[in-house]
């Protein structure tokens, strides 16, 4: 079929288009550029010299929480894939100042050590990572505290903390949070 058009007709049509800006990840880690350009040091949130947005194995991102930026960093050689960033959940408000999120790392033999830089205020306090799978209920998970505002934890291919089964790839879900701050509820 073809469709014919007066001038006015297409004028109409015209002034209805949009532009829409579309972003090419070239990382593949799910944050865009333009996310992982505003992360400190110029958009090289791990100080490696190398803007983040092209570092497969470095995401920035800002947290669910407050809107500070957070940085993952995997091995050399690894990928970073599907990062996920969701606010604290409610029961959690007060305790954990960067929010939930979550991510994959692939092309790196097994253990594999992930470093999370956390920037911005309450970085400090940070003591622990709570982790869980889907729905399943947060446990504290072994994470080192190596360095002011840095935690690293080893993951396991298929093993504790492992959130997919696929063989190669490691599915992780984390919270940083300080477990020296009690909470009350009132009823």
């Amino acid at each position: 079929t073809v469709e014919c058009f007066t001038a006015n007709q297409l004028k109409k049509q015209i002034k209805a288009f949009k532009c829409v800006k579309i972003e090419v990840d070239g990382d593949g880690d799910s944050i865009p550029p333009s996310v992982e350009g505003g992360a400190p040091n110029n958009g090289d949130g791990d100080l490696s010299g190398v803007p983040d947005s092209i570092e497969a194995n470095v995401a920035s991102f800002l947290d669910g929480a407050t809107g500070q930026y957070v940085t993952i960093v995997s091995p050399v050689g690894s990928a970073l894939s599907n990062v996920v960033v969701e606010p604290t959940p409610p029961s959690f408000a007060g305790i954990a100042p960067f929010g939930y999120f979550a991510f994959s790392v692939s092309g790196a033999p097994s253990p594999v050590a992930v470093t999370f830089i956390l920037h911005g205020t309450g970085c400090e306090n940070v003591t622990s990572l709570l982790k869980r799978c889907g729905t399943d209920p947060f446990v504290e998970y072994p994470a080192l505290v190596s360095g002011s505002c840095q935690l690293t934890l080893t993951l396991v291919d298929q093993g504790l903390g492992d959130c997919d089964p696929t063989e190669g790839i490691i599915r992780d879900d984390a919270m940083p949070v300080n477990l020296a701050v009690t909470t009350t509820t009132t009823t």
